[in-house]
């Protein structure tokens, strides 16, 4: 139920249950969406008539099917991204295929959190290098930092000449 309305409003559901049933509840200071047993919304609850409250991280999915939608997407006319990845965002929509960039951008925020992938992103202004594979590299260095010593990379390399020399022999 895209769009489930309670006195006017409309409050955004994440994309996998777009065209599905789910059930509303009303609680006092939230409303919260359900499919079954399971919660799969909750949006703080407000009294305005005929306005419509997007949560723009339920559709992040989506956009890998219809990148178009980053630029015109109700959720995302106002999105409030950290400052390093609000002006990553405009370098990329910018140019011919940033749409595409800037969604592949989103998804890696969804997969490692914004918080990494703000990091990243700044680090990246800093160097003045928007490009998206050295945003991914950054991340790939903040999500997984720790470096094996050399002394234990050749300790290892030569246990693994052995183990080969042994089976050659087999």
């Amino acid at each position: 139920m895209p769009g489930s309305q309670t006195a006017s409003n409309r409050y955004s559901v994440p994309s996998r249950f777009a065209g599905q049933h789910v059930s509303l509840r009303a609680c006092a200071g939230r409303i919260v969406l359900g499919s079954g047993q399971d919660v799969i919304a909750q949006h703080k609850r407000r009294f305005t008539r005929h306005v419509s409250y997007f949560e723009p991280w339920y559709s992040v999915p989506r956009l890998d099917r219809e990148p178009g939608a980053l630029r015109d997407g109700a959720p995302f006319m106002d999105w409030q991204l950290p400052e390093a990845m609000h002006r990553i965002r405009e370098h990329y929509m910018a140019g011919t295929g940033g749409d595409r960039e800037c969604v592949y951008l989103l998804l890696l925020a969804r997969d490692h959190g914004i918080d990494v992938v703000g990091t990243a992103c700044e680090l990246t202004v800093d160097q003045n290098t928007l490009c998206l594979p050295a945003i991914i590299n950054l991340i790939n260095q903040l999500v997984e930092p720790v470096i094996m010593p050399l002394e234990l990379c050749l300790r290892l390399s030569a246990a693994n000449l052995a183990t080969q020399g042994r089976l050659q022999t087999l």
